[in-house]
Parts: C-alpha cells; sequence; structure tokens
C-alpha cells in the first residue's frame, strides 16, 4: 500500500456524505449493530476473497460497523491489508445474512485500493518465503496481543489470547512453545431465521496434534437452520 493513497483516503472520510435507508425498511441483519468491527470472509474484488477478512469502521458515529462510511478490511488469513474502501459498507449476500448460497459477501462502496492475495509480511531481509514449519496450536483471540506487541502497545490485564511474535521471529520449525500442544474452539450461529426463539447450534471442541474432540450441546438442531 503507497503512503499517498492512504493519506488520500483519510482526506475523503471529511468529505462524504453517504445516505442511508430507514431503520424499519431494513431487514434484521442489516438494523443490527456489529460493534465497530465485522469478521466475515469478504470478497474485496472479483477473485480476491480475504478468507479471514476483518472490516474496521474507521469514521465516528452510533450503530456500529454497518453504519459507516468508510472502512479498512484487513486478511488474517495472509496477514494482509486486503482493502480501503468508502461509501456503501457491503451487498449483505450469503447463508448468515440474506440466506443466499454460493456467494461471498461483497465490498459494496467505493474501492480506493486493493491489495492482491499474498502474504503481508516479508523477513527484515525482504524476502517473501519462509520455509518453516511452525506446529504451535494458535487461536484468533492471539491476533490482538500480537498487534498490540508488534506496535510497542502494553496487553492489558485480562487478555486471553498470547502474543505470536514468538513464533513471528523464531528461525526454528517444529514447537516453538511447548505449552502450545492443543487448542479449544467453539461454534455457535445466532442468526434470528435461523430458529425460532434464536437458538443457536453450540458446539464446542478441543484439538491436539492427533486428535479432535467435538461436545455438541444441541444434536436435534439442523446446523445450518430450521428447515
Amino acid at each position: 500500500m503507497k503512503l499517498r493513497h492512504a493519506l488520500l483516503f483519510m482526506t475523503l472520510l471529511g468529505h462524504m456524505n453517504v445516505g442511508a435507508a430507514p431503520q424499519g425498511t431494513l431487514p434484521p441483519y442489516r438494523r443490527m449493530d456489529y460493534g465497530p468491527a465485522l469478521f466475515w470472509t469478504l470478497q474485496v474484488a472479483p477473485g480476491n476473497i480475504a478468507q479471514k477478512g476483518l472490516a474496521i469502521r474507521l469514521d465516528d458515529g452510533p450503530g456500529g460497523v454497518s453504519k459507516g462510511r468508510a472502512w479498512m478490511v484487513y486478511d488474517h488469513n495472509t496477514m494482509r491489508v486486503a482493502a480501503a474502501t468508502s461509501g456503501e459498507f457491503v451487498d449483505w449476500k450469503g447463508i448468515a445474512f440474506d440466506g443466499s448460497h454460493g456467494a461471498h459477501t461483497s465490498l459494496s462502496g467505493e474501492r480506493h485500493f486493493v491489495n492482491l492475495v499474498g502474504p503481508g509480511w516479508a523477513s527484515p531481509e525482504g524476502k517473501w518465503d519462509d520455509a518453516r514449519v511452525v506446529d504451535d496450536f494458535v487461536n484468533l483471540m492471539d491476533l490482538a496481543p500480537t498487534c498490540m506487541e508488534i506496535g510497542g502497545v502494553k496487553i492489558p490485564d485480562g487478555v486471553s489470547g498470547r502474543s505470536l511474535v514468538p513464533q513471528l521471529t523464531s528461525t526454528k520449525s517444529g514447537q516453538i512453545d511447548p505449552i502450545r500442544d492443543y487448542i479449544v474452539t467453539g461454534r455457535e450461529r445466532h442468526v434470528g431465521a435461523a430458529r425460532e426463539g434464536n437458538l443457536p447450534y453450540p458446539m464446542r471442541a478441543i484439538h491436539t496434534k492427533n486428535f479432535v474432540f467435538v461436545r455438541n450441546f444441541a444434536p436435534d438442531r439442523w446446523p445450518m437452520g430450521a428447515p
């Protein structure tokens, strides 16, 4: 990403006036306040998918990320800045929103820059290749403390994740941190149209090198929603 593109994009924030449809006419998934960011698979351009996308609202105002007028999109899968956009947010396509299948939720606004799919980091020598294979188990919660440590910010007490800087900076392969030999994951599906009463599909799992144990707390419910 070139610096002049970023500066131009931030300047545009003060010169936009984007209208919005009345709240009462919007479906529930568009009225929802998702907070300042949306973590979702996002198509930033045709064929350019942020598989673990994180859209962050840049402008101030109520209503959360979907009510903004400018966003930066990151891809946790490649650790890249995927795109910057303004105007409209997304097209709300996909199983979790309008119920459509076979489509990625796509950015709808003006794209001020888009980076190609690829790694968003390089070695100190400027090389992009990494021949290491690290076996440590990691979690999405680890990304926040990782970014804080890299940015020189003190990690607050109570943060559940742990920084991945030791894994990123180590020159070794294999198990870097001996206590990172398992991971706990969970799944819910709190979509209003999925089941009567907004019931979830609660699952928890523990992953190790050789095994995955999954506990389904409501196996009688349909995973993707009641028929």
